[in-house]
């Protein structure tokens, strides 16, 4: 149990962190929900980048970026739908 701890605060310490769902007060985002949600939870983003070169992104595909307290949270969006979710500590 004493190793199972410590691997979870190893992983939780991480800098960054990806995931298909993100929690805004009792709410939950998750991966596939509309812009207009994310607009909904967490308000006009503070910055957005359209398109991408980097290979393996969808063409068209925005990141909407957040200053949520010592966080940076990165939505992006392709279609009108949430594709990815990410977060890092500041």
């Amino acid at each position: 149990m004493r190793y199972l701890m410590m691997f979870l605060a190893m992983i939780w310490a991480g800098a960054s962190f990806a995931s298909d769902t993100l929690r805004v007060g009792s709410r939950v985002l998750v991966t596939g929900d509309s812009s207009a949600r994310v607009v909904d939870l967490l308000g006009q983003p503070s910055t957005k980048q359209r398109g991408s070169s980097k290979p393996g992104r969808r063409a068209g595909t925005e990141r909407w970026h957040y200053r949520r307290g010592q966080r940076i949270t990165t939505i992006s969006v392709a279609e009108g739908r949430v594709v990815h979710i990410d977060e890092q500590r500041l």
